[in-house]
C-alpha cells in the first residue's frame, strides 16, 4: 500500500476480541492465540522499530491471565430488565455495566437497546454479559462456582 506524506492511517492494535472464537450450548469455544488474527502481529511489527507504540507483549503474551468469556441471554419475559432497572437505576440503552460483585464469577451484564434483532417480539429481551475466565492480576477466578441454588429466593429483590 502506498502511503503519502499527508495520509492518515487508522489501525486497531490488539483488542480483547482479536482472534476470538464462539461456542454454543454443546461446544466450548476454541482457544485461539495471537497468531490467529492480524492485529497483534501488526502491533508487534510496528512496535519493534517504534518504541513509542508500546510493548504489545505486555498484553498479547498473557492470554491465560486475561481472557474473558462473553455471553448473550435471550429472555422470554422482560421482568429481569425491570428488576435490574429498578434495583440499579440502569436504564436499558445507557450501556452501563452492572457487575454482580458477590458472584463467584464476578459476572457483568449490560442491558442494550431493545430490540436487538429486527423481528424481536415486544415481550422478549436480550442482554449481553462478560466474565473473566482465568485468575488474573485483579484476583478473579477461572472455574469458581456460581451461587445459583436452584431458586431465586436468595436474591434481595422482590420479583413481582
Amino acid at each position: 500500500m502506498r502511503v503519502n506524506e499527508n495520509d492518515a492511517i487508522i489501525v486497531t492494535l490488539g483488542s480483547m476480541t482479536e482472534a476470538s472464537s464462539t461456542g454454543d450450548m454443546d461446544r466450548a469455544p476454541v482457544r485461539n492465540g495471537k497468531t490467529n488474527g492480524g492485529a497483534w502481529t501488526l502491533w508487534e511489527r510496528i512496535a519493534s522499530s517504534r518504541p513509542e507504540f508500546g510493548r504489545p507483549s505486555t498484553f498479547a503474551d498473557h492470554i491465560a491471565d486475561s481472557k474473558w468469556a462473553s455471553f448473550t441471554n435471550t429472555l422470554s419475559d422482560t421482568a429481569f430488565f425491570r428488576l435490574v432497572r429498578d434495583f440499579t437505576g440502569n436504564v436499558p440503552r445507557e450501556g452501563s455495566l452492572v457487575t454482580f460483585a458477590e458472584s463467584g464469577w464476578l459476572a457483568s451484564i449490560v442491558l442494550p437497546h431493545q430490540p436487538q434483532s429486527i423481528d424481536q417480539p415486544d415481550d422478549v429481551a436480550s442482554l449481553l454479559g462478560l466474565r473473566p475466565v482465568r485468575r488474573a492480576a485483579w484476583g478473579l477466578c477461572e472455574k469458581a462456582d456460581g451461587r445459583f441454588n436452584g431458586s431465586l429466593q436468595h436474591l434481595p429483590i422482590n420479583i413481582e
